[in-house]
């Protein structure tokens, strides 16, 4: 699943194809990393540079304004 910022630009996003144009980033390492990057040219997306873990990237979302959404393998709440 894809955690975006809830008055962002893809809060109202159900669908991969919805996110064409957004930026998204996964954990380093990990099969979420290499689906997001297996899938950005079809989609649409940009893949940013995979972060070293979670709260990095729950951090990353509240602080940037670059970044779109982060994979997440259950929901979450950014602040």
């Amino acid at each position: 699943m894809l955690v975006v910022k809830k008055s962002g630009n893809y809060a109202h996003a159900t669908t991969l194809a919805d996110f064409r144009g957004a930026t998204l980033v996964a954990q380093n390492g990990t099969f979420h990393d290499r689906a997001l990057e297996a899938q950005a040219t079809a989609i649409g997306y940009k893949r940013a540079t995979p972060l070293e873990s979670f709260p990095a990237m729950v951090n990353a979302l509240k602080n940037s304004k670059d970044l779109d959404g982060y994979v997440a393998e259950e929901p979450g709440e950014i602040a």
